[in-house]
């Protein structure tokens, strides 16, 4: 762990007498030195890509009834809620859907690879020594790294599978990922309405709901939802910067963009579509 900070500093700083002190470290076998890829990232990126959908679905249901104008606030909380959890569902299965098929393809073309390495050895090396040549090796070159590393069948074929069809192995339990996407997602459209809720009890008194206090808690309550789906999007944004080493605020800006666009789409739609169709929505 200590090599990996090492390498990391070393980069951060332009450190090159580091770098090479770093990378000259002995270890046992094999040790990723810091980069930000693999299987947990992978992983985590899911999740985060799971609660940006949500957290985006949470702010176009909650803009679109609001623009609509004659939606009430517990009618808006039961539409987003079951939305929520519903897109949370659906985003899960759809998740386990692909991992499912991804799994099968990924099977299918490592069993055809592994038969025609074994079957037809020097067509396989010619396919590769062809690959990397295009790539920019020298073809003797190519060929002469092609044919030690075919000499490991398994470590060949998995070459195969990621240079030539450009296929990763598949990571972790699909029911796994797919059961984690959709708690994310759900979790991220929820935390807007559930926040929303917070600042709405914070603000006003409990039980006043009569006249212009009723409709001022309702545009509170509107405008609460819509600052906490931007701050849950900017979170989620400066998170997944955080796990690339790359700038916060430059990521969490782009994703509270993306918020801000969730907010104002529904209101242009619903300005622009019954002119341009020749229908009123409502």
């Amino acid at each position: 762990m200590a090599r990996t900070h090492t390498t990391i500093s070393a980069f951060e700083s332009g450190d090159l007498d580091a770098s090479r002190k770093a990378h000259d470290v002995i270890v046992p076998e094999w040790e990723e030195d810091g980069h930000p890829c693999g299987s947990k990232q992978l992983l985590e990126n899911e999740q985060l890509e799971a609660g940006l959908a949500g957290a985006c679905l949470s702010l176009l249901v909650g803009s679109t009834l609001g623009a609509c104008g004659d939606v009430d606030a517990a009618a808006c909380r039961k539409v987003v809620s079951v939305l929520g959890v519903a897109g949370g569902a659906a985003y899960g299965l759809r998740r386990w859907s692909f991992d499912r098929w991804y799994r099968r393809h990924y099977a299918r073309e490592h069993a055809r690879e592994t038969w025609e390495l074994a079957n037809y050895e020097k067509g396989e090396r010619e396919e590769m020594t062809g690959l990397f040549t295009h790539k920019g090796m020298k073809r003797a070159d190519a060929a002469a790294v092609v044919r030690t590393m075919s000499t490991y069948k398994e470590f060949f074929v998995n070459l195969m599978m990621t240079e030539e069809l450009h296929l990763r192995e598949p990571v972790g339990n699909a029911a796994s990922r797919a059961a984690t996407a959709a708690c994310c997602f759900a979790v991220a459209a929820l935390a807007p309405l559930f926040l929303g809720d917070v600042l709405e009890s914070l603000t006003f008194v409990a039980g006043d709901d009569s006249g212009d206090e009723a409709d001022a808690r309702v545009a509170f309550h509107r405008r609460a939802v819509a600052a906490a789906g931007l701050a849950t999007l900017g979170g989620v944004g400066a998170r997944r910067a955080r796990m690339s080493l790359l700038a916060l605020k430059t990521h969490a800006l782009e994703s509270i963009g993306l918020g801000v666009f969730c907010v104002v789409l529904p209101h242009l739609l619903l300005l622009a579509l019954p002119r341009a169709v020749g229908w009123s929505l409502f």
